[in-house]
């Protein structure tokens, strides 16, 4: 049974369409009989019959019989005249067994492939590419069109419905139109221009589009069109698999109940405002939808087996798209189909709902722009790395809305309540969605669970809990979505933790360390010629030096020295450590002296355990001059300093090519799991490559809590490299044997410690090989 709230809101959405798409066919036509299959125009062909309508539109029905056996098929031998309306073309068959009546445009669409189908503009060929070119049925600058029961198939467009409105197409089979699309709904004035009131309140109905381009298209003004119970595949015989739906400056428009098979984007949206995608189904596809514009509404699809489920494009404007209790699950499959859309680039991000992803306007876009259609490389456009405000690139989509971080299920009054937190603009009610999964290993929204609002605080920060009643989910992921409409990225997944009698051993955590050798691996991260996230440990030395000149001669010890992975430049400790134009002198000159060993650049804030006090503001300036420099590797960045000044170095950063570990220390204790994890998932969702968290141990239950923090975090919530320790004497275990626990780097040191409980590097590195050698043996 289909959910009431989907028919009830389709119904609302398409209001204006059903109010005004009244036809004025009249109800006793002359029928116009299509009984000769020949095309030379004589009676009772079908270019007789739409030439005898159009001498007096609206009095007229033409109905194509069956003649002879099956197939029944019309090849024209040239291009037919356009339908004007008020008519209604038939094929009677269809209705008394389900039959279609085609016609087929191979006698006269001649070529290889899509070169048979030029584009407007010389040189272009094919789908994706401006065109009006060899449609089979015309219905241009008319109205009032009724098509049903007919196979449309091997023209460069099907149907071309142009600057033409109240139309109806129902119940046909649209099948290998090579070029433009299956059926095209255009408001193209003819010089490319969109017109905004000549395609208006088009209904496409119950169709079957198999093997088009585009399998239909909404484009240049087109609006409040209703599309509706299609089926849109994709096979093997399709050489331009496109989209199934393209909607390009197309406004309004209603989108529902569909399915999207096997393309390179199910629907892509490019520069469309208000359309309402509702209740259909995306599989196969390598992006389910693929979506840019403003006020566009994704609600209540099915999206599974895709590569990407929900892809969110930058573009020149901030703009807002909301997503709305999607069920979202199986995607991330190795689908690389990419035909003006798709997602082809290597290492993409991929799985439920992902932002910044590259399209045909983007420099970064792998894949077919269309045959021949090669627009001039500088003007493709760059996108700007997560959270980044610069003037040549195009900012992340959705404002960048960072997700809830859900930090654990409580149970009061013996009911079960997921707990989270939220962080966005200040004094603003959010919509958070919460999404649960079957698998412990699920990470995207299989099962929708409902909705709430909540409202930030003056910092920006909501706390909310929402129960659980379901005891058959093991995962729970969420959403959020800003006052105007701007959803979220999918948050991280809370694991449920089982747990069998009390005292013992949590049933989950065992299961995952039994499965240890399944886990995802570590993503890598390449610094010079040291690979973080391979092998054993990569050790860290710091420098500990007050001046230039003693710098230099630490920095030359550790690059000399052969146990050595990393070096971190703490210029906290420098008595120039707020001097950025010294710094920045200074610092390719420390890079020289490390003798091709990477650098970790640190400004330890006395905040969190360093020599020196600075405020959030001069420590966001500092490091962005000093990325300018262009000496570092990776940025040691403190997740507490103001949230704008992080997301913004974050940004830089990344723009500048530069690693990020997002780092918290406590000196005073070792907080409690759970809030560990959170730590470490917040550092994750603000976009750090490594993540870091240094505490306090005062015995050992402190340290086997960081361990296990470590290895819930490794084997539930990320595949990021962890840099996790407990200081202190009674913490240097935790330096030692990280790499059972998910660790990928550690610190050590050469003379003077930076932190409590170092251990010389070379006893370290001697540790860390030997436990190495064991785990590989396991």
């Amino acid at each position: 049974m289909r959910n009431p709230r989907f028919i009830l809101v389709t119904l609302l959405v398409a209001l204006p369409t059903l109010a005004s798409a009244q036809p004025a066919i009249p109800e006793q036509p002359e029928v116009l009989r299509v009984d000769k299959y020949t095309d030379d125009g004589s009676e009772g062909t079908l270019r007789w019959a739409i030439e005898r309508n159009n001498e007096k539109p609206g009095h007229y029905r033409i109905e194509i019989q069956a003649v002879g056996e099956a197939p029944y098929v019309i090849k024209p031998a040239s291009p037919l005249p356009p339908l004007l309306g008020p008519v209604v073309l038939e094929g009677n068959l269809w209705q008394r067994t389900g039959e279609y009546i085609a016609i087929d445009g191979s006698d006269y669409v001649k070529g290889d492939g899509a070169l048979a189908c030029p584009g407007a503009n010389p040189g272009e060929f094919g789908t994706n590419v401006r065109t009006t070119t060899q449609p089979g049925l015309i219905l241009r600058d008319t109205h009032s069109v009724h098509i049903s029961g007919l196979e449309v198939r091997n023209f460069c467009i099907g149907i071309l419905i142009n600057r033409a409105s109240n139309n109806l197409i129902r119940d046909n089979r649209i099948v290998a139109n090579k070029g433009g699309a299956g059926i095209m709904l255009t408001g193209d004035d003819g010089q490319g221009n969109p017109t905004s009131t000549t395609t208006n309140n088009n209904k496409v109905l119950r169709n079957q589009l198999i093997d088009n381009g585009d399998g239909l298209e909404l484009t240049r003004g087109a609006a409040f069109n209703l599309i509706a119970d299609n089926l849109f595949l994709s096979t093997p015989l399709n050489p331009e698999p496109s989209q199934g739906i393209e909607i390009l400056w197309g406004n309004d428009n209603t989108v529902v109940r569909n399915r999207f098979e096997n393309y390179s984007d199910g629907l892509q949206i490019n520069w469309g405002k208000r359309n309402y995608l509702g209740a259909n189904e995306f599989t196969g596809n390598s992006i389910g939808l693929n979506l840019s514009g403003e006020s566009n509404i994704a609600d209540g699809n099915l999206i599974h087996g895709n590569r990407i489920g929900i892809a969110l494009r930058p573009e020149a404007t901030l703009t807002a798209t909301r997503l709305s209790a999607n069920r979202i699950w199986n995607n991330s499959q190795d689908i690389r189909r990419c035909e003006a859309g798709g997602s082809c680039v290597e290492g993409q991000r991929t799985g439920a709902i992902v932002f910044g992803v590259p399209a045909l306007e983007h420099a970064d876009f792998v894949g077919s722009r269309g045959k021949g259609d090669n627009p001039n490389p500088g003007k493709r456009h760059k996108i700007c790395a997560p959270g980044a405000v610069v003037d040549d690139c195009q900012p992340m989509p959705n404002r960048n809305q960072q997700p809830p971080l859900l930090t654990g299920i409580e149970t009061q009054e013996g009911r079960r309540q997921l707990a989270g937190e939220l962080r966005g603009e200040p004094n603003g009610n959010y919509r958070l969605e919460v999404f649960g999964n079957r698998a412990a290993s699920g990470s995207e929204a299989e099962e929708y669970l409902g909705e709430l609002y909540v409202p930030t605080d003056a910092q920006g920060l909501a706390r909310f809990t929402f129960p659980v009643t379901d005891p058959s989910l093991q995962s729970f992921t969420a959403t959020a979505t800003t006052p105007d409409g701007a959803t979220s990225e999918l948050s991280s997944a809370l694991i449920v933790s089982q747990t069998s009698r009390a005292g013992t051993v949590p049933t989950a955590t065992v299961q995952q360390a039994e499965s240890a050798s399944a886990l995802e691996p570590v993503r890598r991260i390449v610094l010079k010629n040291v690979v973080i996230g391979e092998g054993s440990p990569k050790t860290i030395v710091p420098t500990t030096a007050k001046t230039a000149a003693t710098l230099l001669a630490q920095a030359e010890r550790i690059g000399s020295n052969k146990d050595v992975d990393i070096a971190e430049f703490r210029i906290d400790y420098l008595d120039i450590a707020l001097d950025g134009e010294a710094l920045a002198n200074l610092g390719p000159q420390v890079a020289k002296a490390l003798n091709g060993k990477p650098m970790i650049l640190t400004f330890r804030t006395k905040a969190e355990g360093g020599a020196t006090a600075i405020t959030d503001e001069a420590y966001g300036k500092l490091y962005s001059t000093l990325l300018k420099a262009g000496f570092a590797d990776m940025l040691d960045l403190e997740m507490f300093r103001d949230e704008q000044v992080v997301r913004q170095i974050i940004a830089e950063a990344h723009q500048a090519g530069v690693a990020v570990v997002m780092s918290n220390h406590d000196f005073e204790k070792t907080p409690a799991t759970e809030e560990i994890i959170a730590r470490l998932r917040r550092q994750q969702d603000l976009g750090a490559d490594v993540l870091k968290i240094a505490v306090m141990p005062h015995d050992a239950d402190d340290v086997l809590r960081l361990l296990d923090a470590t290895w819930q975090m490794r084997s539930r919530y990320t595949d990021r490299p962890l840099l996790t320790m407990s200081m202190g004497g009674a913490g240097a275990v935790s330096r030692l044997s990280g790499e059972v626990f998910g660790q990928a780097m550690t610190f050590g040191l050469i003379g003077q410690a930076s932190a409590p409980g170092q251990i010389d590097v070379t006893e370290l590195r001697s540790v860390l090989g030997t436990l190495h050698e064991s785990v590989k043996a396991r």
